[in-house]
């Protein structure tokens, strides 16, 4: 190696050891790809450490997808990074398994060891040779000490600057358990909690699977304002509006890795509701209030059959129609246009054929309507006749298309009443194949409190037509049997 190399190599070294990013390109020999949302954690990984030292007590919870390098950057690496350059502080890696979490510790100790003094010189101190167990090692003629603990376990006698709980729940099932997040909750307040040094910090890395689980605990906290304050960075696998990264809606959070055709793969692999929780970090609530999960129920069309887990339904026997709800503004927040088509069949069962929630211009309103009236042989359309229905109604009569008048002269609660005991009776089928099924389904879920509640309108007026009709073909039936 040539005396230029040297320099170079020297320089790229003392870049490593002060920056993050560039001690994991360097680490990785080649093999390490960088990328936008890496480049992101390690940006607020270094602003972290610098709380600490300045006695902040920094918190910070990070929601990533799978496979994404959240454990590799932030649990493997990093505190590997952290004792290089600060040999006396003591870091605590717990995870939802001591297995785990004791793998996490040994590749920040193998990594440690490859850039210590006895490696790439990167860090000026080596490993204490009676305590370099993968669970628990130190550094040599310092108190600096990396010990690693599974939930529920104990980290008795073991104090910490900084500590990282990566993934404190296994799977789905421990998600699931209300007695798993109570035990997750207690032993974060009572152990990890309570080992930390005075303005130290701790770091949350997970995948959300529960609207209950660690850090939807912390969340409901910070809320209501009786806990600590985290700072939130949410990384969906596809970027949704206000994306932390500017990235587009739509976009991949890891392109070259996890591209949109690979993701979709995924979300068809798993089912929506997995994938919203898992790659999204939008996990729904189990029950209800007024729209329980149970009422859930799905269809899917195959030869003209509506096909059900407990019925086939000729297409034939049914009849389309639409139900509108269009919106003023097209802001970021605003409510969206929602243009619902159902099927109804000869035992008033309502099949959710297709559902449309976009922000739309007012003057593009009408030519969207045009076109999903066009799409289905519709019996008729109907639309809320408040802001911009009014004038699309108008619109509707001078082009000989007329529009059913749907009128919101009670509340939405109210509204909903009839759709929701549809929903109760079983009554009610959603297309297995829909794309706003996530976003459907949260917002019945969380109704009245979800952020939107366009999907839910929609359904609300169906319920209102379909009461409608069932009423009428009544006083039909009692007037001919009268005569």
């Amino acid at each position: 190696m040539d005396k230029m190399e040297m320099i170079r190599l020297e320089a790229t070294k003392e870049l490593s050891r002060r920056n993050l990013l560039d001690f994991l390109i360097f680490d990785g020999n080649g093999r390490y790809k960088n990328s936008r949302h890496i480049q992101f954690l390690t940006d607020k990984a270094q602003q972290f450490l610098e709380d600490v030292k300045a006695g902040k007590s920094p918190r910070l919870y990070i929601c990533m997808p799978p496979r994404h390098s959240k454990s590799e950057t932030m649990t493997k690496k990093f505190p590997a990074w952290i004792i290089g350059n600060n040999p006396d502080y003591e870091i605590i890696i717990a995870s939802y398994s001591m297995d785990l979490a004791r793998d996490f510790g040994k590749i920040a100790r193998d990594t440690y060891r490859e850039h210590s003094k006895n490696g790439t010189g990167i860090f000026n101190n080596i490993i204490d040779r009676d305590k370099s167990a993968g669970d628990n090692w130190g550094i040599s003629e310092h108190r600096g000490a990396v010990v690693s603990t599974g939930v529920g376990g104990s980290a008795t006698g073991k104090g910490a600057h900084i500590t990282i709980i990566d993934d404190p729940f296994k799977n789905r099932e421990d998600a699931n358990s209300k007695l798993q997040r109570d035990k997750v909750w207690a032993w974060y307040q009572s152990t990890i909690r309570t080992r930390l040094a005075p303005g130290g910090g701790i770091i949350i890395i997970q995948t959300r699977w529960h609207e209950d689980d660690l850090v939807g605990r912390i969340s409901k906290e910070m809320e209501s304002g009786t806990g600590e304050v985290f700072e939130s960075i949410v990384l969906p696998a596809i970027a949704e509006e206000n994306d932390i990264l500017g990235r587009n809606v739509g976009e991949a959070l890891w392109e070259e890795r996890y591209g949109l055709k690979e993701l979709k793969n995924i979300k068809k692999a798993i089912g929506s509701r997995e994938f919203a929780a898992l790659y999204q970090q939008r996990p729904q609530i189990e029950d209800g209030g007024l729209f329980k999960r149970q009422y859930f129920k799905y269809f899917y069309i195959d030869n003209d059959f509506i096909k059900t887990s407990d019925k086939n339904v000729n297409v034939k026997d049914c009849f389309y129609f639409q139900t509108i709800d269009t919106a003023m503004s097209t802001r970021k927040n605003s409510d969206y246009t929602a243009i619902a088509t159902f099927m109804c069949d000869r035992e008033w069962n309502l099949y959710l054929v297709d559902l449309m929630l976009e922000r739309l211009e007012v003057p593009d309103q009408w030519n969207v309507i045009k076109e999903f009236r066009n799409r289905y042989k519709l019996r008729f359309q109907a639309i809320e006749s408040k802001s911009s229905g009014i004038g699309i109604i108008q619109q509707a009569n001078r082009e000989g298309m007329p529009l059913k008048e749907l009128k919101a002269d009670t509340d939405k609660m109210t509204r909903a009443l009839n759709i929701s005991v549809m929903f109760e009776n079983g009554k009610v089928y959603f297309n297995k194949n829909l794309d706003k099924l996530f976003e459907l389904e949260e917002e019945l879920l969380k109704f009245p409190n979800a952020l939107h509640d366009d999907a839910v309108d929609v359904c609300s007026y169906a319920g209102i037509v379909i009461n409608d009709l069932i009423q009428n073909s009544k006083r039909y039936i009692r007037k001919f049997i009268s005569v």
